[in-house]
Order: structure tokens, then C-alpha cells, then sequence
């Protein structure tokens, strides 16, 4: 028996959720936490297992035939049909790829789950490297978001990302604010269907001009080293997104006697958000537990980062 391993980091979008479809500039992270992906290869195989396991425990399993990659059986029928949908899309790829000397693909997150941190983006990448093709083309086969994800998934510090007609423009970035102690992420306790948000987005109007701007804040973040500044930056953003998806900015809706900003990341309405206070980590901490939100980091704790130093 061979076995091949690959992993990829999970991500958080932190500018430009929704409008990075359009084409604006995105700044995003890679994170400590992520997925690995181990293939196992045999001798002519009928049929081949696929396990997933979070923080070793495993909560799903899928046996497919590997001659025509139907489902045999499976612990999960919606999980099961995206990674047939996946199996198929890398053939359509890659023609002479063979699945009959596959015996297991074994994942293994090592994060919640449902904290929509990239389970399907990492599976995407790790599954590209191992079949060898475009990573891109593989998810904009299987998926209708911006590929974001993929670029976090092969990060290694903060970037800048972009999108021009499936076009994806990627770019690594030392972002060496002053204030990350005062960068927190809180779990809104609320998966959110990514898929079904694009879509529902895309219903939406938007401008040419709100594309510019959430642009043009993004680049502001850069060299920032005002705190004042950062918290007024998140807040204009949050308008921005607010006026087009016709929802109420996260801070006035759940939050509105925070000492600090909150910015939502991602699908609006779950997921992550992102908090930046002048008050101690303390209070934030405590804040957001007396809401019933138990969940937080701080920006070291979880965002990737390996050349700040240099």
C-alpha cells in the first residue's frame, strides 16, 4: 500500500464578503487550523472508503464504487453527494485519472466543524494536489464563491485577493498594524450556507462605485496605524455591505452597547465576526460570554502568519 498526504489552512475574509464576486479587493488570512487529506492507494479496487474525522473523532464515512463513483453507502447522503460531485469534477479535469487504485481517503479537521472555517475549501486543495490540476478549476466546478478560500488554503501570511472573470489575482502581504492584541474572533454559533448567501447576493443590486470603495478601504488597512481609524474604516464597510444586502450592520442588530467595533465576516448572520476594542481582552471576553457567545480568539491564536518578523 502507498499513502500520500496533503493539508491546507482554513481562512477568514475580512474585507470585501460579497463584492470580492464583483471584482473588489479582498484582505484575507490563512489560519492555524486547517485539514489534512491522506490517499491510500492498493492494487485494483472496487470500491474505495471516504472517512472524515474531526479532532480524531470520525463523523463521517462514504464507501463509492470506483469505476463509476456512485454512492454505495454512507453515514451523511448531503456530504456524500459533495464529495461524489468533487471525485466527478477531477475526472471531468483529468480524464485518465483512475480511482480503482484507491483504497481510503481519510480527513481530518482539526476544528469544529460548523464553524465554517473551510472544511469543503481544504478538501478541495488537498484532493487538486493529489490529482494534480488547478485547485481554481477544480473548485469553480463544484462551487459558485469567489476561490478565496483556495488561496488561504496555500498561504502563508495575510493577503490581497481578486477576482476578474474566474481570474484569480493573489498576493501575500506583511500587515504589521499595532493593534493585533486588540483583533478578536467570536463564533456567532450559527453555520451559514455559503452557496445559498452567493446566491441570494447575486440577486442584489450593486454598484460600480460601492466595488471601488470597499476597494479602496481595503487598501487603507494596509499601513494603518491609527486604531481610531481602523474601527471607522470597519464601520463604513459595514454600511456599505448593510445598504446593499438591506440587512442591519451586526454591532446595532446584536451589540449595540459594545465598547469597541464588530464587523461580520463572510455569510452575514453566522460564522465569525470580527471585534476590535480599546477596552482589555478581558472585558471582551466576558462581554461576549455574557451574550452566550463562548467561542473566541485572539488574532495570534488563530491567524497564520510566517514572515512577520522578517
Amino acid at each position: 500500500m502507498q499513502s500520500e498526504h496533503f493539508y491546507s489552512r482554513g481562512k477568514f475574509l475580512l474585507t470585501s464578503e460579497y463584492l470580492v464576486l464583483k471584482g473588489a479587493k479582498a484582505l484575507a488570512v490563512p489560519l492555524k487550523y486547517g485539514q489534512s487529506t491522506e490517499i491510500i492507494s492498493s492494487q485494483n479496487t472496487q470500491s474505495f472508503e471516504c472517512l472524515s474525522f474531526e479532532n480524531q473523532k470520525q463523523w463521517f464515512k462514504a464507501i463509492f464504487d470506483s469505476n463509476n463513483l456512485n454512492i454505495i453507502e454512507t453515514s451523511e447522503e448531503k456530504s456524500a453527494l459533495f464529495i461524489q460531485k468533487l471525485l466527478k469534477a477531477i475526472k471531468v479535469l483529468k480524464p485518465n485519472l483512475s480511482f480503482s487504485k484507491v483504497s481510503k481517503i481519510i480527513n481530518k479537521i482539526d476544528f469544529n466543524r460548523f464553524w465554517g472555517l473551510g472544511t469543503s475549501s481544504t478538501i478541495i486543495n488537498n484532493l487538486a494536489q493529489w490529482a494534480k490540476i488547478n485547485p481554481y478549476e477544480l473548485h469553480f466546478s463544484v462551487s459558485n464563491g469567489s476561490a478565496y478560500d483556495i488561496a488561504a488554503a496555500n498561504a502563508e501570511n495575510p493577503f490581497f485577493y481578486s477576482l476578474n472573470q474566474k481570474t484569480p489575482k493573489f498576493e501575500e502581504i506583511k500587515w504589521d498594524i499595532p493593534f493585533k492584541k486588540q483583533i478578536f474572533f467570536v463564533y456567532l454559533e450559527k453555520k451559514q450556507n455559503s452557496e445559498q448567501s452567493v446566491n441570494q447576493f447575486n440577486k442584489k443590486q450593486t454598484f460600480d462605485s460601492d466595488v471601488k470603495k470597499i476597494s479602496d478601504l481595503t487598501n487603507e488597512l494596509l499601513n494603518l496605524k491609527e486604531f481610531t481609524k481602523f474601527a471607522q474604516i470597519l464601520e463604513e464597510h459595514e454600511s456599505i455591505i448593510g445598504n446593499i444586502l438591506q440587512k442591519q450592520p451586526i454591532k446595532q442588530n446584536l451589540f449595540s452597547d459594545f465598547k469597541g467595533q464588530i464587523k461580520s465576516l463572510g455569510a452575514w448572520g453566522g460564522d465569525f465576526c470580527m471585534v476590535i476594542s480599546s477596552q482589555n481582552s478581558l472585558y471582551v471576553k466576558n462581554y461576549f460570554k455574557q451574550k452566550g457567545f463562548n467561542t473566541l480568539f485572539n488574532y495570534s491564536e488563530i491567524v497564520y502568519e510566517q514572515n512577520i518578523n522578517e
